[in-house]
């Protein structure tokens, strides 16, 4: 991939940027902040969606039900009691790519709208957008992850480690 793809992620997620509200600190982790970062996180997919699919093309439209999106990111802040099952900011960047890719909550453009919006929230938790971001590996998770072909968080999670050229932490089973 040439430098011009690469920056093509960077200027497209600068300018939905640009259109929304003033940053939320996703690095929190009380409960008291979960329900304010889902519902940042909530409406930035919306407004990625609606932006990408001006773009790109393809079908626009809401969602294809209330609250899909809504439930996709809340997924990833889940916990129970003392466990949380997505310790780090890639484990949630994965669920919540998983929940959307594969929960299809818009009738259109949920690949490309689930990407943008683990590269919002990763750039959010203190991980920017690699230089020279392999596009072509890009596609090839967006489609096994709509596809069903990778469904364990944990494997998501470790490729976009490699994506990010994060060391992975933790080896799926």
């Amino acid at each position: 991939m040439d430098e011009e793809q690469a920056d093509s992620f960077q200027a497209t997620l600068g300018k939905i940027l640009e259109l929304l509200p003033q940053e939320t600190n996703f690095r929190r982790h009380s409960t008291k902040a979960i329900p304010e970062i889902v519902q940042a996180l909530t409406s930035a997919h919306k407004v990625f969606h609606w932006y990408l699919v001006c773009d790109f093309g393809g079908r626009t439209g809401g969602e294809r039900s209330p609250g899909l999106v809504e439930q996709a990111v809340a997924a990833a802040f889940q916990r129970f009691g003392d466990y949380n099952p997505y310790r780090s900011h890639f484990d949630k960047a994965a669920a919540m790519f998983r929940g959307i890719a594969r929960g299809h909550p818009f009738t259109d453009g949920n690949k490309r709208t689930s990407f943008y919006l683990v590269m919002y929230y990763l750039d959010n938790t203190g991980y920017p957008l690699p230089n020279n971001l392999d596009e072509q590996a890009v596609v090839d998770l967006c489609l096994e992850v709509a596809e069903g072909k990778i469904e364990d968080v944990l494997e998501i999670s470790n490729r976009l480690c490699k994506l990010w050229r994060r060391r992975a932490r933790r080896k799926t089973t």
